[in-house]
């Protein structure tokens, strides 16, 4: 799951995508101006509950921006995991 302030995140999907291909698994989350992070982290915390035997890797922007805070409420599930500092190779490679 990709998650960024503006739409770094969309772009950031397109490119992986254009390079490897689709992929079902890949989603992405764009905080937009006058938004809160914490509709997002709801909405992925929902799709985490429902499914327990997912392993979720969150890639966010910018360590210490508000959606990376955000997104540290969801490594209390034992299927969640955070990354900071998202760009193409940490995306392809993961």
């Amino acid at each position: 799951i990709l998650v960024s302030h503006g739409e770094l995140s969309k772009g950031m999907m397109n490119s992986v995508q254009m390079i490897v291909g689709q992929n079902e698994d890949l989603a992405s989350y764009s905080l937009m101006p006058g938004k809160h992070y914490a509709e997002i982290v709801e909405c992925i915390e929902m799709q985490v509950k429902e499914n327990t035997d997912t392993q979720f890797i969150i890639l966010a922007d910018l360590y210490g921006g508000s959606i990376c805070n955000g997104c540290t409420s969801l490594v209390k599930y034992e299927n969640v995991k955070l990354i900071s500092g998202m760009n193409i190779g940490l995306v392809i490679g993961m």
